[in-house]
């Protein structure tokens, strides 16, 4: 690390005191000491074993320097340019080798403890995120391995490569890698064969769609991952004997143990599997064993393992694995534990003196890797009120159980907000109406308190890191006299130890964002994001701007854009609605890194009206779903959803005519757990009263193509419907109420933990009817077919990962709906069946479960008659015992499925096939851990849905050409952004599509000449040189073949050539069976008539069916000021008071300014 300041003054001080402490001890003739002074500290002091050969690390000059009689005599290394040096790494198992690592691919390495040095390659630039570059293998100092990077501009993608014989040539290991080893890193470690103790290697490997390391998984190969038929040979350890493990974050070898540390969402505790034999089962005692014993008693028992049958390997001296061991009668279980009854049970607990009719519910979510079984909810008596606010009990009660029992918490405080933290679900904060605030970190098991730094005000005043649990930003009123009169604003304080100190930030500030993340290395992890006032005043005319800062604004503070009305956050993307002063209107901008920003540019003839708002959407990897509102009369409200280029700025029209409502929250909707699944509502028109006629359509490739939902045949009771049609139009179809319509806006369609499955209630028909008439629908294969499943509308929830959907009568203000019993299926809505859970009949208000649909136990929400409000918990586990289990080979409890576009023969969707786990409907059997349902993924060949264009879209005459003012993909822009590329192809208006995983095929991208890169002439030179035999066979033989057939096809088919357009036709085949050619055209920008640049990651814990926005107006907890931020649809809370919104000095969601105002 480099010092400077208050470092650099204590580094000149110790330099004082060694010259001093030398005088004195050569009066005494100690021992002869040398000393030796540099600019900087001497850092990464290492020794060469058995030698006084010394190496340092000046990392301010970025040399390495070398004393060869124990540190008398210093010089810098031979044979090294100078400041190259990023890293410096001793060898681990030989002591005369040591590296020098640049920010390069090329290095420097050393065989004679450093005095001489010799430059090779390790085929990747040096990962900027991994603190151990280098792995060493114990048994063969030639054998290492690199951990480098792959970058495309600002994106990264860690890889790892590996030498054989000390980098005199370095192989690709493999790619998306979040670290490598060798098995054998340890003398002591051995896999008990001398050939896997040789070749074994250990990955990290990411997920091939998540970027997140919840979802980062464990594999080992032992041909260094090589393809044999097309397939990578890779197994995944068994780690905990039972099923693969997810979220694995690093591994360490340990003498002869091989250690693996995993994390999963929503809790920062860790798992460590270090290969021992865990109790899975009760242990049985022997006859006669603990009869009359007493709970310490011990007897001889298993000891978990046992010798395979068959296996005749020769046992060793000494004790066995086998062998028995001490047990304690106390665990002892002599006989099995009762079956399952088959039965579902019903838990009640009234609420006392509760008058309020909604309740807000916190489910304090476990992660994987937490050593906790208990679900806790945490709940309190609400009621919203029309303008958004929400009127609250003080009472806050607690379960762990999930609704079977229920106590108070907190209850001397008057607790004013609360809220859970955004990424790690153990911790909550209460805020009261004073400066004290209290939290749990233990998932409500323990409290704490600490004094906040100003008043909390209105809305939320917390923000979260997504990676440091104790980092908090606190954004509070205070208020104070100037110029004699009380003066008051928003304060931003930061604090990094969970509230116990804090430290202002910025005054005059409207709210603040961690942007910085361990996933966005672009990047840096203390980046904040604020939206403040340019000047410290309340005056009218004070612009709000967008500061940040990658020092808590402690030294680093920059202002990124001015004359901005708000900004919001979503996945990689920080997009920012700006006053655009010469169109009086707003202008939209993104940024990637938090410190540049980028004019959004929308398609070609798309008119934003100087009177805008802008909404950003369910966004998916490297894209933007951005909402144009165009129409902003209120109550025909609606607006165009744009779909943006892999960083932000280039758009393209993904559907017109969206309906919104009155506060621009979108009929749009991504289905969770799936890729490029998409439901909207769209306008069509008006109906003789004024009101708004909406139609649902359906797109299976993230916004590209639109159809129609094809409706059922008959309804639940087999009566046929008044129209039919077999895939739905304009006529007949299925439409259903969306997100606008939805009292709870939590209730989505789908769930994470469901791959496929859909709820939804609607009508058959031309249009959307009235709600009073809605029936209920669901469908099993994402939405490509539907059928009815309940006359009415009724309110879904999924548990035990879809393998239990339970139905209850929606209810409303207006329509208590009555009952005592409700209906699920286990078998994917196969058939229903009925379960009575009160005597008489009650309103059911809401049906909750834990978000991800994990679990068999769920929440009735529900009022009396005579007006008591309680909960009931409805216990689905006594429907079996037995867990579901998915062996290599042999009879297993789940499929595969694949979903399927209804437009396409293939089922290829942004260059692969992705397959599905699902439980088969026949097994009663329930999941004992989170399914990974993306089981498989398998690549397809590249077709034109592979890619979009840049800087070309469709002008008014369907021709394919640059936007006005715009430039191509230049020679040095794609050579810069790709450090590694040899050449680059003329453009052709076509680029790959940034997360597209096809290989081959038809690349659009690489149909016109190449040329080489500057500075890699000599290298492409090589890769494209070719000799005079090979051009004589490949030009001058295929010129007379060609003049033939080309005569042929000319006199044949010469009269159908003609101008070639977008649109018709999604392949390249001319009807002539004989002629092929390439379209130099772009995929459409208006249309939409192939593949936009975005790949739907159900995978993305936080951007999963996240729908965010900066809104005006409205929205607090209380009275309608502030603001609940959020970045998933699980943060949603019931009513409009739980969507973010800003001070009640706002009015846009993003945008919607009036003339004045602008």
């Amino acid at each position: 690390m480099r010092i400077r300041g208050r470092g650099a003054a204590s580094w000149r001080t110790l330099l004082f005191v060694l010259s001093w402490t030398t005088t004195t001890w050569a009066k005494d003739d100690g021992p002869t000491i040398k000393v030796s002074k540099f600019k900087h500290p001497p850092l990464n002091m290492n020794y060469f074993e058995d030698s006084d050969v010394v190496l340092f690390h000046d990392m301010s000059e970025n040399n390495i320097y070398r004393s060869d009689d124990a540190g008398v005599s210093w010089g810098k290394v031979a044979g090294v340019p100078d400041g190259v040096a990023y890293t410096m790494t001793m060898h681990e198992f030989d002591n005369s080798r040591a590296f020098i690592i640049t920010d390069r691919r090329e290095h420097f390495k050393t065989t004679d403890r450093g005095k001489s040095w010799e430059k090779f390659d390790s085929g990747a630039q040096t990962s900027r995120y991994r603190d151990q570059i280098l792995s060493f293998h114990a048994g063969d100092p030639d054998r290492v391995i690199f951990n480098g990077m792959d970058c495309a501009g600002i994106f990264c993608n860690e890889v790892a490569t590996y030498t054989t014989n000390n980098f005199k040539e370095a192989k690709t290991l493999r790619g998306s890698t979040e670290g490598c080893w060798w098995a054998k890193s340890s003398e002591l470690f051995t896999t008990g064969k001398d050939d896997l103790d040789r070749q074994r290697v250990l990955c990290i490997g990411a997920d091939s769609i998540s970027p997140f390391k919840e979802d980062q998984r464990l594999f080992i190969s032992d041909n260094f991952f090589e393809k044999v038929d097309g397939k990578v040979q890779q197994f995944e350890p068994n780690l905990d004997t039972n099923h693969g493990i997810q979220g694995v974050v690093n591994l360490a070898v340990v003498k002869k143990y091989l250690l693996v540390a995993t994390t999963s969402i929503n809790t920062d505790e860790m798992s460590l599997f270090d290969g021992e034999c865990e109790k899975a089962g009760p242990i049985v005692a022997p006859d006669e064993a603990c009869k009359s014993a007493g709970p310490d008693t011990t007897f001889k028992g298993s000891s978990g393992w046992r010798l395979i049958p068959g296996n005749t390997c020769k046992r060793k001296d000494g004790s066995q694995k086998d062998d028995p061991v001490d047990r304690k009668c106390s665990d002892v279980v002599n006989s099995p534990a009762p079956p399952a009854s088959g039965d579902i049970t019903a838990t009640q607990h009234i609420f006392k003196d509760t008058k309020l009719n909604d309740f807000e519910k916190i489910y304090l979510e476990r992660g994987d890797s937490s050593s906790d079984s208990d679900e806790t909810v945490i709940a309190r008596a609400v009621e919203y009120e029309n303008d958004g606010s929400m009127r609250v009990e003080q009472r806050v009660y607690r379960t762990r159980d999930h609704g079977k029992k229920w106590d108070e918490i907190l209850e001397k405080e008057e607790i004013r907000g609360i809220y859970p933290h955004q990424y790690f679900k153990d911790a909550v904060f209460f805020t009261t109406k004073s400066r004290k605030v209290w939290y749990t970190i233990d998932r409500a098991e323990h409290f704490h308190e600490f004094e906040a730094p100003s008043d909390p005000g209105s809305g939320n005043p917390l923000s979260f890191h997504p990676d440091k649990k104790d980092w908090l930003i606190w954004v509070g009123q205070k208020c104070e006299k100037v110029d004699g009169k009380e003066q008051c604003f928003k304060e931003a304080s930061i604090s990094r130890d969970r509230g116990d100190n804090w430290r202002t930030a910025l005054r005059y500030v409207q709210k603040c964002e961690f942007t910085g993340r361990s996933t966005y290395k672009f990047r840096d992890m203390r980046q904040i994001v604020c939206l403040t006032h340019k000047r410290e005043d309340n005056e009218s005319d004070n612009p709000k701007v967008i500061v940040s800062s990658n020092d808590f604004f402690e030294e680093d503070k920059q202002v990124r854009e001015s004359n901005v009305k708000d900004f919001a956050t979503m996945a990689e993307f920080i997009v920012v609605a700006a006053e655009d002063k010469e169109q009086k209107g707003l202008r939209a901008l993104a940024s990637l890194d938090g410190e540049t920003y980028a004019a959004a540019h929308f398609p070609y003839n798309f008119e934003v009206s100087h009177q805008n708002a802008y909404t950003v959407l369910d966004s998916s990897t490297h894209a933007v779903n951005l909402f144009v509102a165009t129409q902003l009369e209120k109550n025909q409200r609606q607006g165009s959803v744009l779909k943006s280029n892999s960083n932000g700025t280039s758009y393209v029209m993904s559907a017109p005519k969206v309906n919104c409502d009155n506060n621009y929250f979108v009929d749009f909707e991504k289905i969770i757990g799936l890729e490029g699944v998409v439901l909207i509502n769209s306008v069509t028109g008006k109906d003789k009263k004024g009101n708004k006629i909406l139609r649902t359509e359906i797109s299976h490739n993230d916004g590209s193509q639109w159809a129609y939902l094809p409706p059922p045949k008959a309804d639940v009771n087999g009566k046929a419907y008044g129209c039919s049609s077999t895939y739905g139009d304009e006529k007949c179809a299925l439409h259903l109420h969306h997100y606008t319509e939805r009292l709870d806006k939590k209730k989505t369609f789908s769930a994470a933990s469901v791959a496929g499955l859909m709820f939804g209630y609607g009508n058959i028909g031309s249009s959307l009817g009235p709600i009073e008439e809605a029936d209920t629908f669901m469908t099993t294969d994402a939405g490509i077919t539907w059928k009815s499943v309940k006359k009415g509308a009724w309110t879904w929830q999924y548990g035990d990962q879809g393998s239990i959907v339970v139905l209850v009568p929606r209810s409303t203000e207006d329509e208590k709906a009555k009952t005592k019993s409700i209906s699920y299926t286990t078998n994917e809505g196969k058939d229903w069946k009925d379960f009575e859970f009160s005597q008489e009949e009650v309103t059911i208000l809401d049906i909750t479960s834990i978000r991800t649909g994990s679990s068999r136990n769920f929440l009735l929400w529900c009022r009396s008659s005579d007006g008591k409000t309680f909960s009931v918990n409805l216990d689905f586990t006594g429907l079996t015992d037995r867990p579901c289990v998915n062996p290599e080979s042999g009879d297993s409890d789940y499929y595969l499925w694949s979903p399927t576009h209804p437009l396409q023969d293939n089922e290829c969707l942004f260059g692969h096939v992705s397959k599905y786990l699902r439980k088969k409907t026949d097994r009663n059997c329930y999941n004992d851990h989170r399914i990974e349902h993306l089981y498989a993924i398998s690549n397809c060949t590249c077709t034109r849905a592979d890619y979009d264009d840049y800087n070309f879209e469709l002008d008014p005459h369907k021709q394919c050409s640059l936007v006005p003012g715009k430039k191509p993909l230049s020679a040095e822009q794609y050579c810069k952004e790709n450090p590694d590329a040899v050449s680059y192809y003329e453009p052709t208006g076509y680029r790959r599509i940034p997360l597209t995983t096809c290989v081959g095929g038809t690349e659009l991208d690489k149909i016109s000449e190449a040329h080489p890169c500057k500075g890699k002439e000599e290298e492409f030179e090589k890769l494209r040189g070719t000799s005079g035999v090979a051009i004589f066979f490949a030009v001058v033989i295929p010129i007379g073949i060609a003049a033939a057939v080309g005569w042929w096809v000319w006199r044949n088919y010469g009269s159908q050539f003609g101008q070639i357009r977008l649109g018709e036709s999604s392949g390249f085949d001319n009807d002539a069976p004989w002629v092929k050619y390439p379209v130099i055209a772009v995929s459409a920008a208006v249309a939409v008539v192939a593949a936009l640049p975005l790949l739907g990651s159900a995978l993305w814990r936080t951007a999963s069916s996240a729908y965010e926005r900066v809104s005006g107006g409205g929205g607090s907890w209380l009275n309608g000021g502030g603001q609940r931020r959020f970045t998933t649809r699980d943060s949603f809370a019931r009513g409009r008071g739980d969507y973010a919104s800003v001070d009640d000095d706002e009015g846009e969601l993003l945008g919607d300014d009036s003339d004045e105002e602008v």
